[in-house]
């Protein structure tokens, strides 16, 4: 510095250091995180330049901190500016503000109606995030079985409860699950038994349906004549029926349960003619006429395929027998053993 005095001619100079500090110079790190994570802050300030004995934080949601490295949890997702000032030892500061995220966790959530045993489960992935996306989908069934389909159908190996979870991830790696109870209910086995009868006798149809669990609560009958009955009771279960012509029928029962799970079994039924049957009181064997050479029984009912006669003497020898098709009999020709 150089002072003159102009009207007089004189001057003096004073001559002096200044020192110039160097400014720290702030900087920090901090990942996002999911929200109830709590978001780690990493002090990066340069100290090469300068001695920082302060750090005062502003974590932008009314909160401050005055530690080195500190720790903060936030109360909402979303984005934050979070300031930093550096003070060095000479009073030097600095600031740094950077913008850091606290994701939003997804909600888990999913349906699946009940099904009756051998029916696929279908399930619906009803998750959703506030932002973002949900990238990722695990399933466990509750019998050890797995996908990572987001809407999966699966088919259990027996009935039963199941306590089913979903965990679901979004693009931003935060997760949520959720646990719920399936059902897969029991089925009736459908099954039931007969007797064959003749025309226009009645037949009694004996039902023999079984379920593991619950109850049957109705039997549907097809007759296979155009006849049906539908019973919610012991007389439903087990009918009776007449038919009006001989033939076979195929009879399908079907049987429901409380669940509305159903099962059905058929069975082929028999209705033959009434059996009648006229033997011939004498026979010649040497009769010029053939329909006399023989003891041939004959009538109404006979079975071409099921037909057999034993013929024995007065002392109760069997003399004579015949096993086969009635159609190609010609009869007994009188002999014994013939």
């Amino acid at each position: 510095l150089i002072a003159r005095n102009v009207a007089f001619g004189c001057e003096d100079t004073l001559i002096m250091t200044i020192l110039v500090d160097t400014f720290p110079i702030a900087n920090y790190s901090a990942a996002s995180v999911c929200f109830g994570d709590t978001t780690r802050f990493v002090d990066l300030s340069d100290t090469s330049l300068a001695n920082i004995i302060g750090w005062w934080w502003d974590f932008d949601d009314g909160f401050t901190d005055t530690v080195q490295y500190p720790s903060h949890l936030y109360s909402a997702y979303g984005t934050y500016n979070v300031s930093l000032v550096i003070t060095a030892d000479d009073a030097c500061e600095d600031t740094v503000v950077k913008s850091i995220t606290v994701n939003p966790l997804p909600i888990a959530g999913f349906t699946a109606p009940s099904v009756c045993f051998g029916n696929a489960t279908q399930f619906i992935d009803l998750s959703t995030v506030p932002t973002g996306n949900i990238t990722g989908w695990n399933w466990n069934f509750g019998d050890s079985n797995t996908s990572t389909q987001q809407n999966p159908s699966y088919t259990y190996a027996a009935a039963g409860l199941y306590n089913v979870s979903l965990l679901v991830t979004t693009n931003s790696g935060c997760v949520d699950s959720i646990t719920k109870v399936i059902v897969v209910h029991y089925v009736p086995l459908a099954n039931f038994s007969f007797t064959p009868v003749c025309l226009n006798d009645t037949m009694v149809f004996n039902n023999t349906s079984i379920i593991g669990f619950g109850s049957i609560i109705a039997w549907q009958w097809d007759f296979g004549d155009g006849g049906t009955l539908t019973g919610f009771d012991s007389a439903g279960a087990n009918p009776t029926h007449t038919y009006i012509d001989t033939g076979t029928y195929d009879v399908l029962l079907t049987v429901y349960n409380s669940d509305g799970c159903k099962d059905t079994a058929w069975r082929t039924v028999k209705v033959i003619s009434e059996y009648i049957l006229f033997a011939p009181s004498a026979f010649f064997p040497e009769s010029y006429l053939e329909k006399n050479r023989y003891f041939r029984p004959v009538g109404i009912g006979i079975d071409n395929e099921e037909f057999e006669i034993l013929i024995y003497d007065r002392w109760g020898n069997n003399i004579y027998e015949y096993d086969g098709r009635y159609d190609t009999w010609l009869g007994w020709d009188g002999r014994a053993n013939g």
